[in-house]
């Protein structure tokens, strides 16, 4: 009956020792993998804040207009309604 009780007890700290160990370890394991995994797939996130521009490099800026002026119809279909003709 001591040998099942001290048996149990073990087990019990085992398993909160492998909870604790986990909460203090695992955020770090898992920023490292991310971090390897996005720098083999060509990704770097971490320069994000600094930005490096290098000849070729494309930049889209967008800007959000305000537009308190009412819809027209064309506008609720994407655009102008353009005729054309089909050519055989």
């Amino acid at each position: 009956m001591e040998q099942l009780l001290s048996t149990i007890i073990i087990i019990a700290l085992a398993f909160y020792l492998l909870k604790l160990v986990a909460r203090l370890i695992g955020p770090w394991l898992l920023r490292r993998f991310f971090r390897n995994v996005t720098r083999r797939a060509g990704f770097d996130f971490q320069d994000t804040d600094t930005e490096r521009h290098t000849d070729g490099d494309v930049t889209i800026e967008y800007s959000r207009k305000k537009n308190n002026r009412k819809q027209r119809p064309s506008d609720e279909l994407g655009g102008e309604y353009v005729d054309y003709e089909e050519i055989k």
